[in-house]
């Protein structure tokens, strides 16, 4: 009977991972759900990439991702583990309510999840040069085309204990050959007003300043403020938002916050997404009546595909082109409803999710592109991901 029950787990371990094998390669996940990201591919085998060992890295991040329950046995240990390092935070965190107090790979200031500021040191500062010079070069190859570039202040741009900006923004507004009033900033000084545009647990703006973005953004691009879409309503979805920084700390479902939205009567426009017409971008239309929908930015505003058009067919009105990261997720459909065809591009994913690499001169020539607006926050002005293309 114990070789024979021996046999049994033995075959039963081995059953697991064949079947785990197979789902990587022929049913694999697109999306790691848990994670809110791409989930890992299963690499292609080659000579170089096994001799280099890129196969071997390749194909341990895709078991992680793939293998059946992996996501759920994640969660289940990440929640477990966070519920016990949450209540020995407890005591802590009701005596420093404004002191950081680090918290997984993150901190903890006030109850909200934040990343500790940055310092404009000389990396950062190389970084940003970097990308102040493609911008520029860029506008220099470009004189037919209006440029504007809006910043993303949050949490990593100000410290809340003391008051000092990182000074990010201001540097790349000094730096950037912008006609004037073409550039603007979501402003995040000190812990409340971010406290107001920000969610606790998940490092995007909410929907107060997403929308506040907008207005910002729309002034910047000559919208007029009779013009702007106002809200019809807010509504609480009725679901409890656990963030990505929840699941960066751990503490997915553990740490949660009322997942509120704004709603709007938007203009009737074709939607396209990396080539194919799509009914819509994101699920704002119908989250509130399908409950069985999640609490996730990207789940509600739209993901970051590479390439997105919205079509209004207001032939009166300039063609757009807004080269983002996912901030302007929550922003594209607003800013759509003012202009005739609006081209959403994200850098990192382009070339991969359209089969074809993005040339800027060639891009704006194609589709008849008159603005160009630049928006993110500080990845997205000091990443090579985000480099553009002349």
């Amino acid at each position: 009977m114990k070789k024979f029950l021996d046999r049994a787990v033995a075959v039963g371990i081995i059953l697991f991972l064949l079947l785990g094998l197979f789902w990587m390669y022929l049913r694999p996940d697109k999306i790691n759900t848990y994670e809110n990201r791409y989930a890992n591919q299963a690499p292609r085998l080659t000579a170089a990439s096994y001799l280099d060992g890129s196969f071997q890295d390749g194909f341990d991040l895709a078991l992680a991702d793939q293998i059946p329950f992996s996501q759920r046995g994640k969660r289940t240990y990440n929640e477990k583990s966070t519920a016990l390092l949450r209540a020995e935070l407890k005591p802590l965190l009701e005596r420093e309510r404004y002191k950081y107090v680090s918290f997984g790979t993150d901190w903890i200031y006030n109850d909200y999840l934040v990343y500790k500021p940055q310092t404009l040191d000389d990396t950062l500062k190389g970084e940003l040069d970097a990308k102040i010079t493609n911008i520029n070069n860029c506008i220099a190859a470009h004189p037919e085309l209006k440029f504007y570039a809006y910043y993303v202040k949050r949490d990593m741009d100000v410290d809340f204990e003391t008051g000092m900006q990182t000074g990010e923004a201001e540097y790349l507004e000094q730096g950037l050959d912008l006609a004037s009033g073409s550039f603007s900033c979501l402003n995040i000084g000190d812990f409340a007003a971010y406290s107001k545009n920000f969610y606790k647990t998940d490092h995007h703006w909410n929907a107060q300043g997403s929308y506040e973005g907008y207005r910002e953004a729309a002034a910047l691009l000559g919208v007029s403020e009779n013009e702007l879409l106002v809200p019809t309503g807010e509504a609480d979805t009725g679901r409890q938002l656990s963030g990505s920084k929840a699941a960066s700390s751990r503490a997915t479902s553990v740490i949660t916050e009322p997942f509120s939205v704004l709603t709007f009567d938007y203009p009737a426009e074709d939607v396209t997404i990396n080539g194919k017409k799509a009914s819509a971008y994101g699920k704002e239309d119908t989250f509130l009546a399908d409950t069985a929908q999640k609490a996730s930015y990207a789940n509600y505003y739209g993901e970051d595909y590479g390439e997105i058009i919205f079509d209004t067919h207001r032939t009166d009105r300039d063609n757009i082109l807004v080269i983002g990261d996912s901030y302007d997720n929550a922003v594209l459909r607003l800013l759509s409803a003012h202009f005739n065809k609006t081209f959403s591009v994200d850098l990192r994913n382009y070339q991969t999710q359209t089969g074809k690499p993005f040339r800027l001169s060639e891009y704006v020539k194609a589709n008849g592109i008159t603005k160009v607006l630049l928006i993110g926050g500080s990845s997205f002005y000091s990443k090579p991901d985000f480099t553009l293309e002349g």
